[in-house]
Formats: structure tokens, C-alpha cells, sequence
């Protein structure tokens, strides 16, 4: 088994404190991306539904009055 390195030996050594530092934001930016994927989760699913809803009143207005025909100017 290889030994450990004294600057990760207790609280004081060197690497030691840069890994907690660099924990710390690491454990920010997961927090921060979590609620990012979260948001853009319910973002996508709210989007889904309107164009669901949207794509049903379009087929409803079809069968009731026909496929559209646009109308050409000269």
C-alpha cells in the first residue's frame, strides 16, 4: 500500500486545504446544476403540454372546417 503524502495529513496540509477548497465549488456547481436541470425539466414539459394542446385545437379546427387553403393574390 502506498503511503500518503504529508501535505494531505490533517487539516493543515496543503493539498489538503486546495481539495476542501475545490470541494466546496464543486459542490456549488452540482447544486447549481441540478436546479438548472430542473427548471429546463419543467421548462420542456410545460412547452410539451402547450403544443399538445396546441396541435389537438389544430386537428379539431381541420376536421370541423377542412384543411386550410391559402388564398393567392396576384
Amino acid at each position: 500500500m502506498a503511503t500518503v503524502p504529508p501535505e494531505f495529513h490533517g487539516e493543515s496540509g496543503s493539498v489538503a486545504q486546495a481539495y476542501d477548497q475545490l470541494h466546496g465549488v464543486l459542490e456549488s456547481t452540482r447544486t447549481s446544476l441540478d436546479e438548472t436541470a430542473t427548471a429546463l425539466h419543467k421548462a420542456v414539459t410545460l412547452y410539451a403540454e402547450n403544443d399538445r394542446a396546441g396541435g389537438d385545437k389544430l386537428n379539431t379546427l381541420i376536421e370541423d372546417h377542412g384543411m386550410p387553403k391559402p388564398e393567392l393574390t396576384p
